[in-house]
C-alpha cells in the first residue's frame, strides 16, 4: 500500500492513475499485479509505503516475466511460467 502525503505521482499498472495528497492504492496479497509509481512533475512526491517484510514472500514482477520466492534472507528466481530465470552474480 502506498499513502500520498504530499505532490503528485502517476501509478502505473494496466492504466495509469495520478495519485495526489491524501490518495492511496493498494495491491491484495497473493494477487500478480505489476504496478510502479512515477513523479513526472517538477516538485517532490512524498509518500509512505505501508507493508508487511514476510521472511517468506513470493513476489511478482509481471513486467519482467520474474517470480521470486523469499524464505528468509534465501531467494529463487522463476519466470511465470516455473522455469529458471536467468540471475547475474557478482563475482
Amino acid at each position: 500500500m502506498i499513502y500520498m502525503l504530499s505532490g503528485e505521482a502517476v501509478l502505473i499498472e494496466d492504466t495509469e492513475t495520478v495519485l495526489r495528497q491524501g490518495d492511496a492504492a493498494c495491491w491484495p496479497a497473493g494477487s500478480p499485479i505489476g504496478h510502479c509509481i512515477e513523479n513526472r512533475s517538477d516538485q517532490d512526491a512524498i509518500y509512505l509505503t505501508i507493508g508487511t517484510r514476510n521472511q517468506t514472500d513470493i513476489i511478482h514482477y509481471t513486467d519482467h516475466d520474474l517470480v521470486t520466492y523469499k524464505h528468509g534472507s534465501a531467494r529463487r528466481y522463476t519466470r511465470e511460467d516455473g522455469s529458471d530465470y536467468p540471475v547475474r552474480r557478482n563475482t
